[in-house]
């Protein structure tokens, strides 16, 4: 059931909306109310409420102060609810992200409307956050493997591997392989890939595609850059192989990653 709380400092109108409003038809349930902002905004807080229905002229605070206090504090959204069309008022809910504004005397046709509209939206933001969830628990495992720590003793194997692991974290978004860094380092292939595997779990180039993979997971969070620019950042010129790749150790795209985590 979608949460809903009501803050409205009229008696008559908050308990008319609480009682005989058919919330369960909307798919929702009351969980709170408030007759005024300030205690509005500690309900709010302590309940995280889904929608939170709230007039805007309430004594000591009003509906559009409290959102503002609350920004970023709460995931609700906001309904703005209140007898004043004056288009200041709208003006400031909609820059504060409030998607509604009903006018009193609430119509019921427009209430259903409204709560319907909001709580799909509700839906499926709960359906991304599920999804984000489940990609995390995936990344957890398949992506945020331990990175090789070097132990720093005297096992010459060892100098070899820190070795190697820098070369990754400084050049990984350049094209290197494990023969680049054999050659380097002045040993054989097989001799390197053998130290690799043995020590970090990993093959060369399975280590360096989830190294790849965690680090564009990063850059994906800033949705300013392209797709195609955070493949070149990690190492892949094609960035429709990069999508693949992506998609076989995530199991989603990094469009569809990044539609779902933001």
């Amino acid at each position: 059931m979608t949460s809903v709380v009501v803050i409205e400092d009229e008696k008559v109108l908050r308990k008319g909306l609480v009682l005989t409003t058919p919330w369960e038809e909307y798919g929702c349930s009351i969980i709170g109310e408030a007759e005024n902002g300030f205690d509005g905004e500690q309900l709010i807080i302590q309940v995280q409420p889904d929608i939170v229905l709230t007039d805007i002229l309430m004594p000591g605070m009003s509906g559009i102060e409290m959102i503002s206090r609350l920004k970023g504090m709460v995931t609700s959204e906001f309904v703005i609810i209140s007898g004043y069309a004056e288009f200041d008022f709208a003006q400031t809910a909609i820059e504060l992200g409030v998607k509604r504004y009903l006018l009193k005397p609430i119509e019921d046709s427009k209430l259903k409307e409204t709560m319907i509209e909001i709580v799909q939206e509700v839906v499926k933001k709960k359906e991304r956050i599920h999804q984000r969830k489940i990609c995390r628990k995936y990344i957890d495992q398949q992506l945020f493997f331990k990175e090789y720590v070097g132990k720093h003793n005297s096992d010459y194997r060892e100098k070899y591997l820190e070795e190697a692991l820098y070369l990754i974290k400084n050049h990984y978004s350049e094209t290197i392989t494990a023969k680049d860094v054999a050659e380097y380092m002045k040993i054989s292939e097989s001799s390197f890939a053998k130290l690799f595997k043995n020590k970090t779990g990993y093959t060369f180039l399975k280590y360096l595609t989830l190294y790849r993979m965690k680090n564009s997971i990063e850059l994906l969070s800033d949705k300013n850059r392209r797709v195609c620019e955070v493949a070149n950042l990690v190492g892949y010129k094609d960035y429709r192989y990069f999508c693949e790749v992506f998609k076989k150790y995530l199991g989603i795209t990094p469009f569809e990653y990044r539609k779902g985590h933001y």
